[in-house]
């Protein structure tokens, strides 16, 4: 599960809206998205699937763009972030940027590694490397300014499902819905769910063999089967909610994700052990942040306008 910007995530990819130009100023190529008149250029995109590394001769080229809309999202997440705290939070202090850079000098030293060999492994200059750490540092202080005791007690005890190890057997059918889609293309893939449902619940259709005749997706083969996964950080959190909702054998409602629209099915569920909240704060700490960084790109989201053009 992602925890906000991470020092490491910052430090080796160096994407984090280190190289957002406005979206009126000229450029070669189409941006990936726009977000609030700022660019996320397709550069940057194409550095993040180059850190991942070389995709096998034979992969689909339908899932290299599913891979492509995921890091398109998440640079979209991390300007989102930037300007929130560009509004909310005090920059970092150059002092402190300076410190964490000798630092990771002092450890690159270490390994026999220059920060210039650094920078030119992850594909950054020094200039966005320190960028990127200020922004890091940014986000530490603004979580650190809103974290307590009381709060993570909160957050464990509204999670309970989570930190106890539950986790919940889903299948699913659905509908693909590309990000850029129109109202017409949405209503139709949510229509056509509906249909499915409704065939399901008067017992004309069993759930496995409707994911395996309309199910958009690679799971349609195995019934629509998605194996275990826990309440949070396996899946998206729409779906994870509206599955941890539901009793063994229950159908959901449409339910909407990034991807498109889904009709969810319980199969099994595995009860956890009850987990005690001063053994685990720090898993409890981590927790939070991530739950902080959600709720901050929630409401970023509503305020915000998002053209999102990568295919």
């Amino acid at each position: 599960m992602r925890t906000g910007w991470s020092i490491a995530a910052a430090l080796a990819v160096g994407v984090i809206c280190g190289n957002q130009s406005k979206a009126q100023a000229p450029a070669a190529a189409k941006p990936a998205a726009v977000v609030n008149g700022v660019a996320v250029p397709m550069a940057d995109v194409e550095a993040v699937l180059k850190a991942r590394g070389p995709f096998p001769p034979d992969f689909p080229e339908a899932k290299r763009r599913e891979v492509q809309f995921v890091i398109v999202t998440s640079l979209i997440d991390d300007v989102l972030l930037q300007q929130f705290l560009a509004k909310n939070a005090k920059p970092a202090d150059p002092v402190d940027i300076a410190k964490e850079i000798a630092s990771l000098e002092e450890n690159l030293k270490k390994q026999n590694h220059t920060l210039q060999d650094f920078c030119k492994e992850t594909g950054q200059t020094e200039e966005r490397l320190r960028l990127n750490v200020g922004r890091y540092l940014q986000w530490t202080a603004y979580v650190q300014a809103h974290m307590s005791d009381a709060n993570m007690k909160r957050a464990f005890n509204e999670n309970r499902d989570f930190f106890d190890g539950t986790t919940v057997r889903v299948s699913h059918i659905m509908m693909k819905v590309s990000p850029t889609a129109d109202d017409a293309a949405r209503k139709d893939a949510r229509d056509k769910l509906l249909a499915i449902r409704a065939h399901i619940m008067a017992g004309k259709l069993d759930f496995a063999d409707g994911a395996k005749r309309f199910s958009q997706t690679e799971s349609a083969k195995n019934g629509g089967d998605l194996g275990f996964f826990q309440r949070k950080g396996d899946i998206e959190e729409p779906f994870a909610n509206a599955a941890f909702a539901l009793k063994v054998g229950e159908v959901s409602d449409v339910v909407q994700t990034e991807f498109g629209y889904h009709l969810l099915k319980v199969t099994e569920r595995k009860e956890g052990k009850p987990a005690d909240f001063e053994k685990i704060k720090e898993r409890v700490r981590d927790f939070y942040v991530y739950e902080m960084r959600e709720e901050v790109l929630a409401q970023m989201r509503k305020i915000s306008k998002i053209e999102f053009n990568a295919p």
